[in-house]
């Protein structure tokens, strides 16, 4: 019996709040499960006996579970890329999403608790795009 929120109230990035519903916790009784960090949250997904949040990194979808205890563990995803269409039954059931990096047409996925496996549902891509190669690079800038 536990709700669990995303608020922005105090955090541009997001948190992730806890209400408990059968001591009838009222929204400013609400926990912090897992507070503001660098990854900017947009979204909660309940499945597989879990919750996850999906956000984006340096412009990059990232997908953690997050634990009652207040911990997250990242989700290895099969791409650097974006998330969309995620979606959730609730339950035990699987989390399902796309992801679409900057040379494919989305990829569909499901989520069973840590392990990410293809639906073989992918759209076409263009071939042309084939030989390209994506590297990421950072660099800092002189004042920091």
């Amino acid at each position: 019996d536990q709700l669990y929120l995303l608020s922005t109230k105090d955090a541009p990035n997001g948190r992730i709040m806890r209400v408990d519903l059968a001591r009838s916790q009222s929204l400013a009784e609400a926990a912090t499960v897992k507070p503001a960090g660098d990854l900017v949250l947009s979204e909660l997904l309940s499945g597989n006996g879990r919750v996850y949040a999906v956000g984006q990194r340096d412009g990059l979808s990232a997908i953690v579970e997050v634990r009652a205890d207040g911990s997250s563990a990242p989700i290895s995803l099969p791409m650097q890329g974006r998330v969309t269409g995620a979606f959730s039954q609730g339950g035990d059931r699987p989390v399902t999403f796309a992801m679409q990096d900057f040379f494919n047409a989305p990829r569909f996925f499901r989520l069973r608790g840590e392990q990410v496996e293809p639906l073989g549902l992918d759209s076409a891509s263009f071939k042309a795009t084939t030989p390209l190669v994506e590297r990421r690079e950072t660099a800092r800038i002189e004042d920091g």
